[in-house]
């Protein structure tokens, strides 16, 4: 067995998905989506790869090694501003849309729901590892998060002092190991993809009170709904 849970999990849902895009399908399309979704049902069920096996790849609990990402914007607003926005934990789905709730515990704990691929739902308790006003906010996920993480912010004054630089370095073990990250990425799920996205909308909120949820499309200048995000978000 080669496969981590999270990656069996994930191989049968998606297995599962494309069996059933099959039934529609005509006959060739039928057996082509047939045979793929077999295959992953199978890679899913068994907790085995071939090709893993071929490799010398692992995404068990062993293997695991997560995926490091950075990211960085400049907000048009004081550096205590920008952290006091920030650290107000349970307002943060007004710009992190796949985030569908948080709760505080009290003590640096926080409760979080968020939304993943395929209408699917992860929970986790985090903790405050670093508390610096102003400057920095650090975070780790405990024991039993449905989605293992880590990560810092850290707030800068801007060059020009004009605003504020705002850091995000994010460690992450995706559930699903390599094929989780792989399917994140093809549907826009990802977290470097959703990283950006909450950046953006965080610096819209702070410097023009809302945020829309009707945004451009990257590349062809039209407008398209961004699910799962509120008609219009306010900060005030």
């Amino acid at each position: 067995m080669n496969l981590g849970r999270g990656e069996r999990v994930m191989s049968a849902l998606l297995g599962s998905a494309l069996v059933g895009a099959g039934v529609r399908r005509s006959a060739w399309a039928k057996a082509l989506l047939s045979l793929a979704g077999g295959a992953l049902l199978a890679r899913g069920l068994s907790g085995h790869c071939p090709v893993y096996a071929s490799l010398g790849m692992t995404s068990s609990a062993a293997g695991e090694r997560g995926v490091t990402l950075s990211r960085s914007i400049t907000v048009l607003r004081p550096r205590d501003e920008v952290y006091r926005a920030w650290r107000d934990l349970e307002r943060l789905p007004r710009f992190a849309w796949h985030v569908r709730q948080v709760k505080e515990l009290g003590g640096g704990r926080s409760h979080w729901v968020a939304q993943g691929p395929f209408g699917t739902f992860f929970e986790w308790t985090a903790e405050l590892t670093e508390d610096v006003p102003a400057e920095r906010i650090g975070w780790r996920t405990l024991p039993g998060a449905g989605l293992r993480h880590e990560g810092t912010l850290t707030f800068l004054d801007s060059q020009g002092g004009h605003g504020t630089q705002v850091q995000v370095r994010l460690h992450y073990v995706a559930p699903g190991g390599r094929l989780g990250v792989l399917l994140a990425r093809l549907l826009g799920e990802e977290p470097r993809v959703q990283v950006a996205d909450d950046l953006r909308r965080f610096k819209q909120l702070l410097e023009t009170g809302e945020v829309p949820a009707v945004e451009p499309k990257p590349g062809d200048g039209s407008t398209g709904a961004r699910a799962p995000g509120p008609p219009v978000q306010s900060w005030t």
